[in-house]
């Protein structure tokens, strides 16, 4: 049995060993911070040019012409107004005459809106939105930058919002595409009530959920948060435990992977403001990827005040409110559920918040189970960090 001071000496020298990974900076969540730097500073030259408007007639026909997204070109094929030859069947052949056609009638539609018009239909609206509840920009601070996927329940199963790839057909339509590095919040809607959404290694088993990087992973209550590092799998699986076949594939792609639909995505920002702080919310619509990088194309919309977010982008929300239930259990003296909730909870975040984990929840609990005269227990705790290599405990450190 572990004695109470070396746990004690363990926790003290935990801080020094813990790992702060350099993050990755994803092109979306880079656009995201921009676009509420230009709200936050008035600037409305940045916020311009981060918008498919701001593309020039060159740039803007190369973009359309090579677009990979079936969708879309299925959308735009479909407003062609010139019968196509009998002999024109393939989707390829169908594009590659309606681009010729209708390219620069899209291209006038995109410059018939002005910069005073984005300036008034889009920009402004953020502002006022924003005045209505008497907010200085100057003292905002951006907490979350997540793309949102909303995902319902079709007579199919699981549907979870994304344009398709080129090459999609009947088994692979429901293929979701993930980057690493970037934060997504999936929401179900209320068809999906009583259906839990999980991830997994295998296309049905749940006893091979994948909960690494993600929270809320088959509770079948509120959003799903994800977020993706290096060592996760390339391939992944979504599905319903209680209901087989009502999944699909997900596909884990790096930031530079060209190998991906060119989707519309839509981003979340959550911001906080005010003395007690309160939260905001704005979603930029329809972000899709150019030689310019990632630009948005229709105008933001103001959602206003929210309830305090679960989790944000680097995930110091969810460890927080996570560190309370820990400490409920502990005060009641749960100590198997504390140690199940405490040992979820590091393998969710140890790689994408090993900082926040520590301050947050690591030391605390095992400074709980100390107070609780809980020594071997909190021993396994510190046990449970060495196992995961979540600590530097190599020569040099104060462990090692």
């Amino acid at each position: 049995m572990p004695s109470i001071l070396k746990v004690m000496l363990v926790v003290a020298s935990l801080s020094v060993g813990i790992l702060h990974p350099q993050a990755k900076t994803h092109p979306i969540e880079a656009l995201g911070v921009r676009v509420f730097s230009s709200f936050k500073t008035n600037d409305f030259n940045t916020f311009f040019q981060r918008s498919i408007f701001s593309l020039n007639e060159t740039t803007f026909r190369s973009f359309l012409k090579d677009i990979r997204n079936k969708t879309l070109r299925e959308d735009l094929i479909a407003l062609h107004k010139i019968p196509f030859p009998p002999k024109v069947s393939a989707l390829e052949q169908k594009w590659d005459i309606t681009f010729q056609h209708n390219w620069r009638e899209q291209w006038r539609h995109l410059v018939r809106n002005s910069k005073r018009d984005i300036l008034n239909q889009a920009f402004l609206p953020i502002l006022n939105g924003a005045d209505e509840y008497n907010i200085q920009w100057k003292t905002t601070k951006l907490v979350a930058t997540e793309i949102l996927l909303p995902v319902t329940w079709t007579n199919v199963g699981f549907e979870v919002k994304g344009d398709r790839d080129l090459d999609s057909g009947p088994g692979t339509s429901r293929t979701v595409f993930l980057d690493r590095d970037c934060t997504y919040r999936l929401r179900p809607d209320k068809l999906t009530y009583g259906k839990a959404f999980m991830v997994g290694l295998d296309k049905q088993d749940s006893e091979k959920a994948y909960d690494e990087g993600i929270l809320g992973n088959g509770t079948g209550e509120g959003d799903i948060l994800i977020r993706f590092g290096d060592n996760t799998p390339s391939t992944l699986y979504y599905f319903c435990p209680d209901q087989p076949g009502a999944g699909g594939n997900i596909l884990i792609k790096d930031i530079d992977d060209s190998d991906k639909p060119n989707q519309r995505i839509d981003l979340l920002l959550t911001f906080s403001y005010g003395q007690p702080t309160r939260y905001y919310q704005i979603l930029i619509r329809d972000i899709i990827s150019t030689a310019s990088g990632p630009l948005f194309c229709e105008r933001p919309e103001w959602i206003g005040l929210v309830n305090r977010p679960v989790c944000s982008n680097r995930f110091d929300l969810a460890i927080s409110e996570g560190a309370k239930q820990l400490m409920a259990k502990v005060k009641a003296k749960k100590w198997t559920e504390a140690k199940k909730s405490y040992e979820r909870f590091v393998k969710e975040f140890e790689k994408t918040a090993p900082g926040e984990l520590f301050y947050e929840l690591i030391r605390p609990y095992v400074r709980a189970l100390i107070d609780a005269n809980q020594p071997e227990r909190a021993g396994n705790a510190v046990e449970f960090l060495k196992k995961r290599k979540v600590l530097d405990l190599g020569p040099g450190s104060i462990l090692g």
